[in-house]
């Protein structure tokens, strides 16, 4: 496996002063991530991290509205409502939460795909997965080839502007739910469809499959954890996964 490229310095403030610039308009990043995506003025953000996010949230708008429609009878293949798929995707667009999420996964996508160009980091086996998964640890070995499954979906997934609800955290998913009964208001028949399409969708989510559940359990395993603090040898998801999160400012 070619070895990745040395950070140079440029790269290593570029990294920095990323991370600064997260960590400091973190309050703000939904209300103007919102405006974007809704007015289409795309002078803040770089039109291909806005064409991923909306493609995103159309994606789990889609699904949401092929979940209503099967739950009214309609069989597998069925093409969803557009006017229902442009309600869902409005709805979760104006969710601060849930739009910093897909924004994130934009960002991971974007910084996996400099890495890659310049630097030489596979995003899927990064040399850490790789070492971890030849490991004698067997939990290692087997979190590591979980994670890599895991990471492969989701960069194809990407390539497609794609977000599976089965990838969605808990309270993610808990957000798309929350939306599918907001769009149904107050006709019956629709609340009624929704209730039905959440059961379903309920019973085909595990939490602990998805990929950021898999990033976490692997990065439990390392013996070291300052080995996934270095991007070019852990690679984005894992580099990303092993940052302690943010402190709570101080008032």
């Amino acid at each position: 496996m070619q070895h990745p490229a040395p950070l140079s310095h440029e790269d290593d403030a570029w990294l920095a002063a990323g991370l600064a610039r997260a960590g400091a308009a973190l309050d703000s990043t939904a209300p103007i991530l919102r405006h974007l995506v809704l007015q289409e003025e795309r002078a803040v953000f770089g039109d291909t991290v806005i064409a991923h996010v909306r493609g995103m949230i159309d994606d789990v708008a889609r699904q949401l509205a092929v979940a209503q429609a099967q739950a009214g009878g309609a069989g597998e293949g069925v093409e969803p409502d557009i006017d229902e798929v442009a309600g869902f995707a409005s709805l979760l667009s104006a969710n601060g939460a849930f739009l910093a999420a897909v924004h994130g996964q934009a960002l991971e996508w974007q910084l996996a795909c400099r890495l890659e160009q310049d630097h030489g980091v596979d995003m899927v086996v990064a040399p850490l997965v790789e070492a971890a998964i030849a490991a004698q640890d067997g939990d290692r070995s087997a979190a590591a080839m979980a994670a890599l499954v895991a990471q492969a979906r989701f960069c194809q997934a990407q390539r497609r502007m794609q977000l599976p609800l089965g990838e969605l955290p808990q309270d993610l998913l808990r957000i798309a739910l929350v939306t599918l009964h907001a769009r149904a208001q107050d006709d019956a028949e629709a609340q009624s469809r929704a209730i039905i399409a959440e059961r379903s969708l309920r019973l085909r989510f595990d939490a602990e499959r998805g990929r950021l559940a898999l990033l976490r359990r692997l990065v439990d395993t390392l013996p070291d954890l300052a080995l996934a603090l270095d991007p070019l040898h852990a690679g984005p998801a894992l580099f990303l996964t092993a940052l302690p999160p943010p402190r709570a400012h101080v008032t």
